[in-house]
C-alpha cells in the first residue's frame, strides 16, 4: 500500500509539469493567421444616384382660339414632328356663308359706283347743254346754275360711292382674313419636334384662347440627364467630371458615360424612393463622347483633406472629403473630349431613369488595408504587422474610408505583411507568426 501511494505522489507532479510544458510550448509555437501583403493600388470611392433623361428644350403649346374640343390627335408620351396637329377645335364658324355675305356687300358697293358714274355722266351732259343754251340766250342764268349744281352733286355722290366701295373692300378683306385665320387657328399645331410630355385636354370640353394645350420636350441636341445629389456628397462633384451611366434592362444593362455640365447653387426638397424628403442639389449631365470629362479625380480634384467615409448604403454617401475640386482640364466643361453627344443614340430616351455613378475620390498608388485590420488605442490607430516573424503593433495615419477598405497615409509600406483581423483574441507583441 505504501509503495502504491508513493508512486501516485510522484506521477501527479510529473503530469502537471508535462502539461505546463506543453501549454508553454503551444503558446510559444508560431501560429498561422490570415495575413495581407500590402501593395500599391488605386483607392476609389464612388456613390450612385438615379437620374432622369430630360429634353434640352421644352415648349408650352397654347390655343389661339376659343372653341369646343373636337379631335385630339395625340396622346401623352407620343413623338410628334413640327407642324403635326395636336387638337382640332370646333369654333362654330361658317366660313363660306360669312365670306359670301362680305362679297355681296362689295358687289352692292360696286353697283352703286357704276350708278353714280352714270348719274354724273348725265349731269355733266345736262350742264353742257345748259351752258350752250345760256350762251345763245335761250336759258336763264338760274336754270344754268341749277344744272351746274346738279353736276357737282353727281360728282360728290360718285366720290362717296367710290370711298364706300374702297371701305367695303378693305373691310371684306380684313374680315375674310380673320375668318381664314380663325379657321386656321382651329388646328393647334406642334411648334417643334419632340415628345408630348403633358397633355391638358383629358377632362376639358371647351377651351379658351390662350389656354395651355400641351407641353412638348424636344429631343434634338441629345437631351440631358438631371440627377439630384445629396448635400453630403455634392462637394465631391465638379463641372467636367466624368460619370458612369447604367440603365437596367431585363436582358442586359445599357452602359455609357456622361459629363457634368452644370451644378445648381442651391438645394431643394426631393422625395426619395423611401418616401423621405431630403434636400438635394440638381446636377445636369450631358452625354460624353470618348475621352470627354476628367477620367480620374485625385486628391486635388476631390478636395483638400480626407475625412469621413461612405456609409455603404444604397445612396453611396461619402462625407468630409474637403472642398470640391474644379476641372483641371482645358477650362471647358468637357475636358479634352468632343462634348455632349446623344443619349438617344445610346438608347437612353427622354424620361428614362438612369443610375449615375459619381467618383468622389480616386488616387493611384495608395496603401489600402482591410477595415478589420485597424484598431484604435486612445486617439491613435494601429495595425498588427509581421516584423521578423513576430507580431508588432504599428501606429498608422488613417486616411479616407472606402467601401472595401481604408487608406493608410503613413506608417506602412508596400510589401509589409499585416493581420487581416485585429479582433482575434490573444494577440500580443512578439508572438511568433507562421507565414
Amino acid at each position: 500500500m505504501k509503495k502504491f501511494r508513493l508512486g501516485k505522489r510522484i506521477v501527479i507532479p510529473v503530469l502537471v509539469v508535462a502539461a505546463v510544458g506543453a501549454a508553454a510550448a503551444y503558446t510559444l509555437a508560431p501560429k498561422t493567421y490570415d495575413t495581407v501583403t500590402l501593395a500599391p493600388q488605386t483607392a476609389k470611392l464612388t456613390f450612385t444616384e438615379t437620374g432622369t433623361v430630360a429634353a434640352r428644350t421644352s415648349v408650352s403649346v397654347y390655343s389661339l382660339a376659343s372653341g369646343a374640343i373636337g379631335d385630339v390627335a395625340v396622346v401623352k408620351g407620343q413623338r410628334v414632328e413640327k407642324g403635326d396637329v395636336i387638337v382640332t377645335l370646333d369654333l362654330g364658324l361658317k366660313p363660306e356663308s360669312e365670306i359670301g355675305g362680305l362679297q355681296a356687300q362689295v358687289d352692292a358697293a360696286q353697283i352703286a359706283v357704276r350708278q353714280a358714274e352714270a348719274d354724273l355722266e348725265d349731269a355733266k351732259k345736262s350742264e353742257s347743254d345748259a351752258q350752250a343754251l345760256y350762251g345763245a340766250g335761250g336759258l336763264s342764268s338760274a336754270d344754268r346754275d341749277a344744272a351746274v349744281r346738279m353736276a357737282n352733286a353727281a360728282q360728290a355722290a360718285l366720290d362717296i360711292a367710290r370711298a364706300n366701295l374702297e371701305a367695303r373692300r378693305k373691310a371684306a378683306e380684313s374680315s375674310i382674313a380673320a375668318v381664314n385665320q380663325s379657321e386656321k387657328n382651329s388646328e393647334v399645331l406642334a411648334p417643334i419636334s419632340g415628345i408630348v410630355k403633358e397633355l391638358y385636354l383629358d377632362s376639358v370640353n371647351i377651351i379658351a384662347a390662350g389656354s395651355p394645350v400641351a407641353l412638348i420636350e424636344s429631343d434634338e441636341g441629345g437631351g440631358r440627364l438631371e440627377v439630384f445629389v445629396s448635400t453630403k456628397d455634392i462637394d465631391g462633384v465638379a463641372v467636367g467630371d466624368r460619370v458612369e451611366l447604367t440603365m437596367a434592362g431585363r436582358m442586359e444593362d445599357k452602359k455609357s458615360a456622361g459629363v457634368v455640365e452644370a451644378i445648381d447653387d442651391y438645394a431643394q426638397p426631393v422625395v426619395t424612393a423611401l418616401g423621405v424628403a431630403e434636400n438635394k442639389v440638381k446636377v445636369t449631365v450631358g452625354y460624353a463622347q470618348d475621352g470627354a470629362g476628367s477620367p480620374t479625380k485625385g486628391s486635388e480634384a476631390a478636395g483638400s483633406g480626407a475625412g469621413g467615409a461612405g456609409n455603404g448604403d444604397g445612396a453611396g454617401s461619402a462625407t468630409d472629403a474637403g472642398t470640391g475640386g474644379k476641372n483641371d482640364g482645358d477650362g471647358s466643361a468637357y475636358g479634352q473630349g468632343e462634348g455632349p453627344g446623344s443619349f438617344e443614340a445610346a438608347g437612353f430616351g427622354i424620361g428614362y431613369q438612369v443610375d449615375v455613378d459619381f467618383t468622389y475620390y480616386e488616387e493611384a498608388d495608395q496603401i489600402v488595408v482591410p477595415k478589420t485590420a485597424l484598431y484604435k488605442d486612445g486617439d491613435a490607430y494601429f495595425v498588427w504587422a509581421v516584423r521578423e516573424g513576430a507580431l508588432a503593433p504599428v501606429q498608422v495615419e488613417k486616411g479616407l474610408e472606402l467601401r472595401n477598405g481604408t487608406v493608410v497615409k503613413s506608417g506602412l509600406a508596400p510589401g509589409d505583411v499585416i493581420l487581416q483581423d485585429c479582433n482575434i483574441k490573444g494577440l500580443r507583441a512578439g508572438a511568433k507568426v507562421k507565414l
